[in-house]
């Protein structure tokens, strides 16, 4: 797992406390002195390593950062038999919050402003009670009245989206639409406190982390955060790589949007999923057409329902190399097949294999759908070791992993499969403008935005010179104009979002 140096760029609040595996707050060192104000670097991207020992809550101008640790065996967030809840009270004020009548007595001192809760539960069409899956966004008042907010207004994101012993959060501190909070506090600056419970169906608290607190700094006055930086130009001497879900053929329907997007990546080598396109002809025709060039494509030609439209399109001469596979887990019915297509581009030198997988999604952590993930990984590590490649190959397995279970495909996807028996890793795209791995979100979904796509690569023949994900409503108007695009485009465009990474052989 890569990991990152701590530097001096957010205000980092110091909190002594965490929960224990048995689910028993304990604190690691009792402080009576207010909370030590630190310089650390928050990114959102599920790995813990920049969260100094004991420090739970973090806070810059624009968000606020918790991480928390899950009770038990490891589970995903958003699709489990249980309610986790995040509660702030954003002013640290009981008197302006709803007070919790369950949980430890630390958490029934709060007034709860802000809830937000992990498989809320929900009345279903037969009128039976259950678990809920997603996230959902509470704000309450003083009388305990709860009203629903809209996620998207928050700016909310949590991470990783498999599941894990330790997940971390964010929350706006400007958020758009209506606000019926306290403005003391997340809204501007001052104490903040709250805890990361758990509930049954009942909504009562069965398990109760410790309390955080902490004075945030100012928050930033001139509202949401978007980037001035630009979009990184191609690095000489590096293929550019773009590893892309476009939402059920939505270019066919939107060329003027694509044809902006892939002008402004400038990429070499595409990895598409979902493109449910008829012929590999008539899909480098599309691109010839609406970006310009000469472009050849390679793949399954077809639906997502019948497990195909994945495809490569490069600059470059392509050739399918991979058969189609197909997988019969164990419990399954009748075999499945597989989305994937092993493309060989014959770029100048040795060969890259440009692996484009579109992986089983939904479920949880061993439901039905995990383990076909995990089945779909392992034969197509069996159908790249069959190749037979030149030294300084280099191989490329990029899509929508669908990790809303377990880690274990990505595992299995990186484990001993570099040509040289080495582990593979992935390309470190953050998001421009943002310091989150977001892949996908959707507005109105239940589900939160997360990282679904990954682009794994051959680190023992290639170096990533530069890796990032685009979403242009991060970015400053000025910048999106200087490469064409709008800041409605990747959001209009799909669900997803382009991952890219520039790759120089080594």
């Amino acid at each position: 797992m890569l990991t990152r140096t701590i530097v001096s760029a957010l205000m980092l609040l110091a909190i002594a406390g965490c929960t224990t595996n048995q689910g028993k707050p304990t604190r690691e060192k009792p402080s009576t002195r207010a909370p030590e104000v630190l310089g650390a670097l928050v990114t959102l991207d599920g790995d813990m390593n920049e969260w100094p020992a004991g420090v739970m809550l973090a806070s810059d101008e624009h968000h606020t950062y918790v991480r928390f640790q899950t009770t038990g065996e490891p589970y995903t967030l958003q699709s489990t038999n249980k309610t986790t809840s995040i509660l702030f009270d954003v002013d640290n004020n009981p008197a302006t919050g709803m007070r919790p009548t369950t949980g430890s007595d630390a958490v029934r001192a709060l007034g709860i402003d802000v809830e937000v809760a992990f498989c809320w539960p929900r009345i279903d069409n037969n009128g039976k009670r259950g678990f809920g899956r997603g996230v959902t966004m509470f704000s309450y008042d003083a009388a305990g009245n709860r009203q629903p907010v809209a996620r998207e207004d928050w700016d909310f994101a949590a991470a990783p989206t498999y599941a894990s012993a330790w997940y971390e959060a964010r929350i706006s501190r400007t958020p758009s639409g209506p606000v019926l909070i306290p403005k003391e506090g997340l809204l501007s600056s001052g104490m903040l406190s709250g805890a990361v419970v758990t509930r049954d169906l009942d909504g009562t608290i069965t398990s109760s982390g410790e309390v955080f607190r902490g004075k945030l700094p100012e928050h930033c006055m001139s509202g949401a955060r978007r980037s001035t930086m630009g979009i990184p130009p191609k690095l000489d001497g590096s293929y550019r790589v773009v590893s892309y879900n476009v939402l059920r053929s939505a270019p066919e329907a939107k060329p003027e949007v694509y044809g902006r997007i892939f002008k402004a990546l400038d990429a070499d080598v595409y990895l598409f999923q979902e493109w449910e396109y008829t012929s590999n002809e008539a899909l480098a025709a599309w691109f010839s057409t609406n970006v310009g060039g000469t472009w050849h494509a390679a793949g399954l030609p077809g639906t997502v329902r019948d497990n195909r439209g994945v495809a490569v399109v490069s600059k470059y001469p392509v050739e399918l190399v991979t058969p189609y596979l197909k997988v019969h887990p164990e419990g399954q019915r009748e075999p499945s097949n597989v989305r994937f297509a092993g493309v060989r581009v014959d770029v100048p030198g040795p060969d890259i294999i440009a692996s484009s997988v579109h992986l089983k999604s939904g479920g949880s952590s061993s439901s039905s759908e995990d383990t076909r993930r995990i089945a779909e990984a392992r034969a197509i590590v069996e159908a790249l070791d069959k190749l037979d490649n030149e030294p300084g190959t280099i191989t490329i397995i990029g899509g929508d992993y669908n990790l809303v279970g377990s880690r274990t495909p990505l595992e299995i996807l990186m484990t001993k499969t570099d040509l040289d028996g080495s582990d593979k890793t992935f390309a470190d795209a953050m998001t421009l403008g943002d310091r989150t791995y977001t892949t996908w979100t959707e507005g109105g979904n239940a589900f939160g935005p997360g990282r679904l796509d990954w682009l794994v690569y051959s680190d023992s023949t290639a170096k990533a010179k530069r890796a990032f994900v685009l979403d242009a409503s991060r970015l400053e108007d000025e910048s999106l104009q200087r490469v064409g695009l709008k800041a409605t485009d990747t959001a209009e465009a799909s669900d997803h979002l382009p991952v890219v990474v520039d790759l120089e052989k080594k």
